[in-house]
C-alpha cells in the first residue's frame, strides 16, 4: 500500500515538473501586454499536450490548444505544434485549433476578423488577408478555424500568430506565445 502511494505521489512530481518544462508563457488581457495571468493552477492548469507532426500534407490539420501549469506555477497557453509548415501546392487548408472538451478555458470571437482567437502578429503583412480567411469560433466554443489559401508562391513565407482562450464565465484570457504557420514549405 506504501509503496503505491509513494509511486502516485512520484508521479505527480514527475507529471507537473515535465508540464513546468514545456512551452512558452502566455499573455493577459485584450491588448497584448505580456506575462503570464495569474488564474490558479487549480483551475485548469497541468494537462499536456501530446506532440503533432510539424507538417499540414491533408486538407485539414488539427492543432491541439492548452493550458498548461508553467514554469512560474501560472497558467500559460500551449500550442500543439508550435511552427506548422503547409507543403507547397496544397491549398484551401482548413486549419483546426481545439481546446479538450474537459478545459475550462474556451475560445470566443471578438471583433476585428483577423484579430481574435487566431491573432496573426503582423496585422500589416498584405498576405495576411490574401491567404488566411477570417477566424471562425465553431459551436461550443473548444475550437476554431481558418482556412489557409497557400497560394504565396516563391519560398516559405512565416505568419506569425498568438491563440487566446478565456477562462470560462469570466474575462480572464490568456494569449500564447509565438507560435508560427509556414506556407510553400
Amino acid at each position: 500500500m506504501k509503496t503505491n502511494a509513494l509511486l502516485c505521489a512520484l508521479l505527480a512530481t514527475v507529471g507537473l515538473a515535465a508540464c513546468g518544462t514545456m512551452g512558452t508563457s502566455g499573455t493577459p488581457g485584450s491588448g497584448g501586454t505580456t506575462g503570464t495571468m495569474a488564474i490558479s493552477p487549480k483551475d485548469d492548469c497541468g494537462n499536456t499536450i501530446n506532440p503533432r507532426d510539424d507538417f499540414c500534407s491533408g486538407n485539414v490539420c488539427t492543432i491541439a490548444v492548452e493550458v498548461v501549469i508553467g514554469t512560474d506555477g501560472k497558467c500559460e497557453v500551449l500550442v500543439g505544434i508550435p511552427t506548422l509548415k503547409v507543403f507547397k501546392g496544397n491549398n484551401d487548408v482548413i486549419l483546426h485549433w481545439w481546446l479538450a472538451q474537459g478545459s475550462n478555458f474556451e475560445f470566443r470571437s471578438e471583433s476585428g476578423d483577423y484579430t481574435v482567437p487566431i491573432i496573426f502578429k503582423d496585422q500589416s503583412d498584405p498576405y495576411v488577408k490574401d491567404q488566411f480567411s477570417p477566424s471562425y469560433v465553431m459551436a461550443g466554443s473548444k475550437a476554431v478555424r481558418i482556412t489557409d489559401k497557400n497560394t504565396y508562391g516563391g519560398s516559405a513565407h512565416p505568419f506569425g500568430y498568438k491563440v487566446k482562450v478565456y477562462k470560462k464565465g469570466t474575462n480572464d484570457s490568456l494569449i500564447s506565445k509565438d507560435p508560427a504557420i509556414v506556407n510553400d514549405f
